[in-house]
């Protein structure tokens, strides 16, 4: 059992697995053993019981382990899938507004080419008008 017992009369401290040889200690006897022994064995009962519902609780534990890890694992998956829809939900307003400035940007891009072309085609037409002995001042 592993538990050490003051016996009766004793006096000392002797190991529980003594309990089958006759303390050698004044005052002690058979009669001591015995009622140690009586003593003794229920209590390696509850002991075993003890260690029987131990082992039970560890099984159990394991198995709630395992449980939350499959839980975790799960939970892992379900963020997973939540992310990837997040990335393709669309919010139908930040669109719009970047479409928006898409199309600001192009309308900017070719109203500077459309004012290029006509500076070009103004120069262009000066130059025309310069051939032929005109002034001209594009602009």
């Amino acid at each position: 059992m592993g538990k050490n017992s003051l016996g009766p009369r004793s006096g000392t401290l002797y190991h529980a697995d003594d309990f089958y040889t006759v303390p050698d200690v004044p005052g002690g006897g058979l009669r001591d053993l015995v009622m140690d022994l009586s003593v003794e064995e229920p209590l390696r009962v509850e002991l075993l019981a003890i260690q029987v519902s131990r082992v039970a609780l560890e099984d159990k534990i394991e198995t709630v382990t395992l449980e939350v890890n499959l839980l975790s694992t799960d939970l892992w998956n379900v963020s997973d899938m939540v992310r990837v829809a997040e990335g393709s939900i669309v919010d139908p307003q930040s669109e719009v507004a970047a479409l928006r400035k898409q199309m600001d940007d192009v309308t900017s891009k070719a109203a500077t080419l459309e004012a290029t072309a006509e500076i070009a085609a103004g120069r262009s037409r000066c130059n025309n008008l310069r051939l032929l002995g005109f002034n001209c001042f594009p602009g």
